[in-house]
C-alpha cells in the first residue's frame, strides 16, 4: 500500500498544530539574551511564512510590505487557519502560478510561532523581498539600505524597495 504524495493534511486540528509548534521549539537552541523582546524584520516573498501569516490574519491583501505581526497576532493567524480545508485556505496560501499549495499554510504559521515565541520576540515586520532569503530575519534597528535609483522604486513610506 502506497501513500498519496500530494495528499493534504488539511483540515489540521488546533491540538495538532500546537504539537507541531512544541516539537519545532524543542529542536531550537536556547535564544541569545540580546534577541529577547526584539521586533524583527521578516524578509521574504509572496510564499514566505511572514506573508502567509499576514494573509491568515488580515485576509487577501493583508501581506503588504511593512505590515507587522505581534506574537499574539501570530496566534490569531493560527486560529484562522486550523480546521479549514484546502479550498478555505487557498487565498491564504496565495493565488497565482507560483503560489504554494494550501497544505503548507498551517506548518508555515506554526513555524513562525515556534521561532518567535522561542526567541521571545515582540513581533515581526514583513519586508517583501525577492531572491533566496527563505525566511531570513534581521534586526529592525539597522538603517534602511539606500540603493541607487536605477535599481529601486519608491516603496511604502518613501523607503526604497526592490
Amino acid at each position: 500500500m502506497g501513500y498519496e504524495v500530494h495528499a493534504s493534511p488539511n483540515p489540521v486540528r488546533l491540538c495538532d498544530a500546537e504539537k507541531l509548534i512544541a516539537q519545532l521549539s524543542s529542536q531550537l537552541d536556547p535564544p541569545p539574551d540580546w534577541l529577547q523582546g526584539k521586533h524583527l524584520a521578516g524578509i521574504g516573498g509572496h510564499n514566505s511564512l511572514f506573508a502567509v501569516a499576514l494573509r491568515a490574519l488580515k485576509g487577501k491583501g493583508g501581506d503588504e510590505s511593512g505590515a507587522s505581526l505581534s506574537t499574539l497576532e501570530m496566534r490569531h493567524a493560527l486560529l484562522n487557519v486550523v480546521d479549514k480545508d484546502d479550498a478555505q485556505l487557498m487565498s491564504v496560501a496565495g493565488l497565482g502560478p507560483h503560489a504554494d499549495r494550501p497544505l503548507v499554510v498551517v506548518p508555515k504559521v506554526s513555524l513562525l510561532i515556534a521561532v518567535a515565541e522561542h526567541l521571545q520576540l515582540s513581533g515581526v515586520t514583513y519586508l517583501r523581498m525577492t531572491g533566496s532569503c527563505a525566511g531570513m530575519m534581521s534586526l529592525c534597528e539597522f538603517e534602511p539600505l539606500l540603493l541607487p535609483s536605477s535599481t529601486t522604486r519608491q516603496g511604502h513610506g518613501g523607503r526604497a524597495s526592490l
